[in-house]
């Protein structure tokens, strides 16, 4: 009977072969059709047809391929968008999100590639995107619900593949070093728009400093795209075992943090805060005197800075506005809003339109995605107009999803913690133990700015799956040393 199931098996597998092998053939045969039409286009066309078609074949190959690709395109695809109605814009990410999941599916049914189990944060996600589509039921457009739950579809695709693929030391560094590279490139074009001023008018603070904005239109996402980065360089300059990667790796943190800075974004600060302590926190555990030393070096700069005055006032009045009034809140609300009270008057404002609808529709909320249609009905007199969210992704998803997305969320957030401490504490080597290190800054600096902002923006979901899917190769290699991730690890200590 058991020797009867192995045959039936073996011949499941070898028909799937089989099969797969077929749509290989058709497919090369029609990448090579579209070359040759591309053959008789304009040389820019034609150029651009090669490449596509030179990347498809290579997300084919190895979806890895597609997740380093999406690691460039994520702060870089909303240069060219499609926009569609109820203010949705297609990028070049969500075709390759399409792609690169159907790459994985035709490996996975290949058996070129199987996870021992379910990743960790699958289960978690699903639950989360459940109760979204129970209150897109109350949802007054559709499309806009559709396009939020998307957001989450893209993430799950994305953590599955990076966390079921990644399963070698190389891939891994790969990844890490293009995602520090897209870092650098987005510093890049701040800086230059910095110094040239380059970005609408009422992006100069002061009518000294203007914002850095970079690809993605708006100082706030730009900030929190680089604070999720920040932790993962930073942890390779405090905890890398070879001498120039830690130079390397404080370069690249010394031009995020510049970035950040320049942004003038608070929640990325807030944000950079939070992941910048954790990091702190964990590595004076290991290394106790060089945490002293960088703590004091850090007190002792910014002492001096602000000794010295050198800091502009466009950059210094965004820290203190927050104590002076927040700490005379209610008054400036009486008083109503000026030059100086706007961007934080502006949050409250928004807060209070998300706590209402959340008052009011307390478990479906008003439906995921719907905060700028239901913004009219529960706005603060005087304040008519919506920003697209809360300020505020808690009580954004409270406010259109109700309690059980809520919850949700809390629930998947807290199991993320959960998988990034348990993947510090058990990782094999120093090179697994910063990688978890610094991804667990990136869960901080996401937790932090989320009190204050929403990073489900401009492709950044995409950006958190991939990270989610390392934290669980990590998390995976730590508890099943048998697997190759794991055993490279193992090997390189063992050589080092």
């Amino acid at each position: 009977m058991i020797e009867h199931g192995a045959a039936l098996s073996n011949q499941f597998h070898a028909r799937q072969r089989l099969s797969l092998q077929r749509w290989q053939t058709l497919g090369v045969l029609g990448m090579l059709i579209v070359l040759l039409v591309a053959w008789f286009l304009p040389p820019l066309w034609a150029l651009l047809t090669f490449g596509a078609v030179a990347g498809t074949l290579a997300v084919f190959a190895h979806p890895a391929v597609g997740v380093g690709i999406l690691l460039f395109t994520v702060p870089f695809g909303s240069v060219r968008t499609i926009s569609l109605p109820e203010n949705v814009d297609i990028t070049v990410n969500e075709p390759l999100v399409a792609l690169i999941g159907l790459s994985w599916l035709a490996g996975m049914l290949a058996g070129r590639w199987s996870a021992p189990s379910l990743p960790s944060l699958t289960i978690p996600i699903v639950i989360v995107m459940i109760p979204m589509g129970l209150s897109a039921l109350a949802a007054e457009s559709l499309l806009l619900s559709i396009k939020e739950i998307s957001k989450w579809a893209e993430l799950f695709v994305i953590y599955l593949v990076t966390a079921t693929t990644v399963r070698s030391r190389r891939v891994l560094a790969a990844l890490v070093g293009v995602l520090l590279l897209a870092a650098l490139a987005e510093v890049g074009i701040g800086l230059l728009q910095v110094a040239f001023r380059i970005g609408p008018p009422h992006f100069l603070a002061g009518g000294i400093l203007m914002r850095a904005h970079g690809t993605f239109g708006q100082p706030n996402p730009y900030g929190g795209y680089l604070a999720l980065i920040l932790p993962i360089a930073l942890a390779i300059a405090l905890s890398a075992p070879r001498h120039h990667i830690r130079l390397l790796g404080w370069g690249v943190s010394i031009a995020l943090a510049l970035g950040i800075v320049v942004s003038l974004s608070r929640g990325a600060w807030l944000g950079t805060l939070a992941a910048l302590s954790v990091v702190w926190l964990l590595e004076s555990q290991r290394n106790r005197p060089g945490a002293i030393v960088l703590a004091y070096c850090g007190f002792t700069a910014t002492l001096i800075v602000l000794i010295l005055g050198v800091i502009p006032e466009a950059i210094l009045s965004r820290v203190t506005d927050l104590f002076v009034y927040g700490s005379r809140l209610a008054q400036e609300l009486r008083a109503g809003p000026n030059a100086d009270n706007w961007a934080i008057l502006e949050r409250v404002s928004q807060w209070y339109a998300g706590w209402q609808m959340f008052a009011e529709n307390p478990y479906l909320g008003v439906g995921i995605g719907n905060y700028p249609k239901a913004y009219e009905v529960y706005a603060l007199p005087g304040w008519p107009t919506g920003v697209g969210h809360a300020h505020n992704y808690y009580l954004n998803l409270a406010a259109e999803g109700g309690v059980l997305t809520l919850t949700a969320f809390l629930l998947f957030l807290g199991l993320a913690w959960y998988l990034s401490i348990r993947a510090w504490r058990r990782a094999p080597d120093i090179w697994g133990r910063l990688l978890a290190l610094g991804l667990m800054g990136s869960l901080a600096a996401f937790s932090a700015h989320s009190l204050v902002d929403s990073l489900f923006v401009h492709s950044i979901g995409i950006l958190l799956g991939i990270l989610f899917g390392l934290l669980s190769a990590l998390g995976s290699s730590a508890q099943q040393r048998d697997t190759p991730l794991a055993a490279s690890l193992t090997q390189d200590r063992r050589s080092s």
